[in-house]
C-alpha cells in the first residue's frame, strides 16, 4: 500500500535524479565542445606547422638560388 510519504519519497527521488541527468548531461556537452574545440586547435597548428616547413624547404630550394649567371 502506497502512502503519501511513499509518494513524496519517489517524488524526491525523481526530482533528483532528473536534475543529475541534466547536470550531467551539461557537462558531457561542454566535454565535447572542449574536445571539437582542442581537435580544431590541434589540426590548425598541425597546418600552420605544415605550411611552415613547406616554406622553410621552398626557401631553401636551388631555384630560389640565384645562379652565376643571373647576377648583375
Amino acid at each position: 500500500m502506497m502512502t503519501t510519504s511513499h509518494l513524496l519519497a519517489f517524488a524526491c527521488g525523481s526530482l533528483v535524479a532528473s536534475l543529475l541527468w541534466g547536470v550531467l548531461s551539461l557537462r558531457a556537452e561542454k566535454v565535447h565542445a572542449c574536445l571539437i574545440a582542442a581537435a580544431r586547435r590541434n589540426e590548425r597548428q598541425k597546418a600552420y606547422a605544415e605550411g611552415y616547413q613547406d616554406r622553410a624547404t621552398a626557401e631553401t630550394q636551388p631555384s630560389d638560388i640565384a645562379s652565376p649567371s643571373s647576377r648583375p
